[in-house]
């Protein structure tokens, strides 16, 4: 099982949990008792929302290792460029934007892969401040 893998089924989890609180708060004035049968329950309804949704935590965990390694390696190879020109103090600031400039794009294009193969959507939060961070479109 790899990363993606583990990153849904945790996502999964926390969605879970999240919604059983949401329930119990409904219930006020009694002590929530959480068991088996209701936890069960409302995975199979969240499971029958994520066939429906086209947005839903199914669609994080379709790319596969095969190609966000590589992809992942791409935006960190930028970063590090990036890294590198900020620290060096013979860098002139033309440099250093050229640089920040070409390395954005590879990593703008990286992300749009990312989403490409993964139903339109970023599959962590790292990724997600990523595009932001950078400014991708």
């Amino acid at each position: 099982m790899g990363p993606i893998e583990i990153l849904s089924i945790l996502s999964s989890l926390s969605t879970i949990i999240k919604n059983l609180k949401e329930t119990f708060k409904k219930k006020k004035g009694k002590k929530p008792k959480i068991d088996v049968e209701t936890v069960l329950a409302e995975s199979e309804r969240l499971e029958g929302y994520a066939k429906r949704s086209p947005k839903s935590q199914e669609a994080i965990a379709q790319i596969s290792e095969e190609y966000l390694m590589p992809l992942e390696k791409r935006i960190n190879r930028s970063r590090n460029k990036i890294k590198k020109q900020l620290d060096n103090p013979d860098s002139t600031r033309d440099l250093i934007m050229r640089v920040i400039e070409e390395s954005e794009k590879e990593i703008c294009w990286s992300l749009q892969m990312i989403k490409k193969f993964n139903g339109g959507l970023l599959p962590t939060k790292k990724f997600q401040n990523l595009w932001r961070e950078h400014g991708c479109k």
